[in-house]
């Protein structure tokens, strides 16, 4: 056994248009810092998942296992922040380097070495900031939501009867669905006639109104639809 070595590499989106770059890139250069170290890659574990949740990744779950076994010596990653975001992944890492479980984490541009205790320090504060540095950020979104909200443009998906948009680069709006606007004016007009919310759902599901895969509209959807705002242009967040 010769320097055995896990890469493990992820991306925060399962979506294909997203960082559609980004395993490849992290890998080649996994595998470009694996070849500089004469490491004998084991397995590539990729994901598309995010980190901020413990216990929610395969492969990274995968990799404890396999670490624990005692049969790896090595984890390369390109970047601290693709092994964790959350407080319990970074101490199950750390716990791997305690127990001597793996000898080395590896990232691009720094090495940590498991007998020294202020590496251990360095990529616990490491992978302290990128869970430091996903929080600012989700702060920093939620201002830039408010702002857009009291310029009276809305930032979620749109509701049944509209679309959402993209006029350009960063700017989006929201738009009448017309083949499905119909149905919410029915609605309306059943709710204002008096109809029961289970007799709207039998008249428009009789009509060819269903939800997206098909199915008749529950009794609770179609009460919710009927309480949303929106509908009435009043945009209510967090319950303002």
């Amino acid at each position: 056994r010769f320097m055995n070595t896990i890469i493990y590499y992820r991306k925060s989106t399962d979506r294909d248009d997203k960082q559609a770059n980004s395993l490849e890139h992290q890998l080649n250069n996994c595998k470009t810092t694996a070849g500089r170290f004469w490491l004998e890659i084991k397995h590539e574990l990729g994901e598309s998942r995010s980190a901020k949740t413990e216990f929610t990744r395969e492969k990274f779950n995968e990799m404890i296992k396999l670490c624990k076994t005692g049969k790896i010596d090595y984890i390369v990653a390109d970047e601290p922040k693709r092994l964790s975001r959350n407080n319990i992944d970074t101490s199950r890492i750390i716990d791997l380097m305690d127990k001597w479980c793996i000898k080395w984490v590896i990232t691009t541009n720094r090495e940590y070495y498991t007998e020294h205790s202020r590496d251990k320090f360095f990529l616990q504060f490491d992978l302290s900031l990128s869970k430091m540095d996903n929080e600012d950020r989700a702060k920093d979104i939620t201002a830039k939501m408010l702002t857009c909200l009291k310029k009276g443009q809305w930032v979620w998906k749109a509701p049944d009867g509209y679309k959402n948009i993209t006029i350009r680069k960063g700017h989006k709006d929201v738009i009448i669905d017309e083949s499905r606007a119909k149905f919410i004016r029915r609605m309306f007009d059943l709710r204002c006639a008096w109809y029961s919310i289970p007799k709207i759902c039998d008249v428009l599901f009789k009509e060819w109104f269903t939800n997206k895969n098909g199915t008749k509209v529950s009794f609770e959807v179609m009460k919710r639809k009927l309480e949303n705002k929106f509908y009435i242009w009043i945009m209510v967040w967090n319950g303002e």
